[in-house]
């Protein structure tokens, strides 16, 4: 075996080196894997990762790329011809929260020296699986990082404290999907017809929550309005405190209600899991407040086609700079006046018709969304989707996009199935923003895709 980890066969590598050469030419983008010590590199393999595989979407994206012929490039980052990516996650080593500056400052250090970034200019890709990513501690890493570094993360949290330095620059770091965490993946196996995408099936709750909240008096009622600056920086922002609290006896919401009242019966479903499953399928929004880093009930609301109601500030999320977030989410900003609002909001998101709309898009954003790397076990609902592995597509032209570069062909035939050549969606593309639409229209309807695309 070849390459990094032993992921390629000689076969492979011989093959991914003559396409690394097809894509200097076309100015494609290309990725080489920094080479870190052992002692920094992750440890866990297949289906065991730390704090029980909470993190593993850059775990997925990482194995996809140096198993990708396509694009990874096993000539190394020393040709300057590709861009180097390193593969550092201390979440495996030190735990997703802990301490880690002096080992991330060893890391900087090594990749320095060893790829000369100091007398050359080479764009980097920095991989990091903090809960926080950078903004888990409060030294300011990220300026010491070579000038034009990508973070890759899967929260996109700007900075740790008001007054405090950028840990996350939004202009120029890639926000990319967690795993998921309903025992129920991403629903394919349960429902292999789509039958959560059809808006009529969003008959139950208006608004669905269940999860932790804890009790910060500076964000409860109209506490939230005046301290939005201190609650931003708490647990969920301070919203869950507040909608908890705030619309306790909304009957057409269920934030964190009893699931096995007998009012919630109609919904069936085995125990309380499986009740609480139903009431989500059938509710028409999903409360998508995070915790203390992203927000995984974000990804089950997608997926599950509940669309997710939004509220964070100073914070990105998942390819928003490629997806128009408007045309599959409600966003109401913490602190604003519209939280004692939401009811009538949402009503009016319903009446419109626009919610339907949103409920058809979450399916085309959850082939987005979607990881389908060997180490994740989704053969039972693979064939659910038209796009395999969307999510790790959907990263290889967010850093495309960020770096100036072509999208690779392999991934770019991916992305113009699901945007222009989609069965199911025939205006999936609108759910794109205007910018990154027409350069993506124009490649899917090039002579190399078109033809590209009848072979696959």
């Amino acid at each position: 075996r070849f390459g990094y980890e032993c992921a390629l066969s000689e076969e492979d590598i011989l093959q991914a080196k003559k396409n690394s050469e097809k894509r200097y030419a076309k100015n494609e983008l290309s990725l080489a894997t920094a080479d870190l010590p052992g002692s920094i590199k992750r440890f866990y393999r297949g289906h065991t990762y730390k704090q029980g595989g909470s993190y593993r979407g850059v775990h997925y994206f990482f194995e996809s790329l140096i198993a990708d012929t396509d694009i990874v490039d096993p000539n190394g980052a020393e040709s300057l011809q590709s861009t180097l990516v390193v593969p550092f996650f201390p979440g495996d080593l030190v735990g997703n929260v802990g301490w880690f500056t002096t080992l991330m400052e060893r890391v900087i250090t090594y990749v320095d020296k060893k790829y000369s970034l100091e007398r050359t200019v080479h764009p980097t890709v920095w991989i990091n699986a903090m809960d926080r990513s950078l903004c888990t501690m409060r030294d300011d890493v990220h300026s010491e990082l070579p000038p034009g570094a990508i973070v890759v993360s899967q929260f996109g949290m700007w900075r740790e404290l008001e007054g405090l330095h950028y840990c996350f620059y939004p202009d120029r770091d890639i926000v990319i999907p967690s795993s998921i965490s309903s025992s129920h993946g991403y629903g394919g196996q349960n429902d292999p017809t789509h039958t959560r995408y059809d808006p009529s099936t969003k008959d139950g709750m208006l608004l669905f929550f269940r999860g932790r909240v804890k009790n910060f008096k500076q964000c409860l009622g109209e506490n939230i309005f005046t301290n939005v600056n201190e609650c931003m920086y708490l647990y969920s922002q301070g919203i869950r405190t507040f909608m908890t609290d705030w619309y306790k006896d909304e009957p057409r919401f269920f934030l964190n209600k009893d699931e096995m009242l007998p009012e919630f019966e109609k919904y069936g479903g085995v125990g309380g899991e499986g009740r609480a499953e139903n009431i989500r399928l059938r509710s028409h929004f999903c409360l998508a407040a995070g915790g203390n880093g992203w927000d995984q009930r974000f990804f089950d609301a997608i997926h599950r086609g509940c669309v997710p109601l939004m509220t964070q500030l100073n914070t990105s999320h998942p390819y928003d700079f490629l997806l128009n977030y408007d045309t599959f989410t409600v966003f109401i900003p913490n602190g604003s006046q519209d939280l004692k609002r939401v009811p009538e909001i949402l009503d009016q998101t319903v009446l419109s018709g626009k919610h339907s709309n949103m409920v058809k898009n979450l399916r085309v954003v959850h082939e987005a969304m979607a990881w389908h790397e060997n180490v994740r076990d989704t053969s039972k609902e693979k064939n659910t989707f038209l796009v395999l592995n969307g999510a790790y597509h959907h990263a290889v032209w967010a850093i495309a996009h960020r770096l100036g570069r072509e999208i690779p062909s392999s991934s770019a035939v991916q992305l113009c199935r699901l945007y222009y050549h989609n069965p199911y969606h025939a205006k999936a593309h609108d759910i794109l923003h205007e910018e990154v639409r027409e350069i993506l229209k124009t490649r899917c309807f090039s002579e190399e895709i078109l033809s590209k695309s009848k072979s696959v």
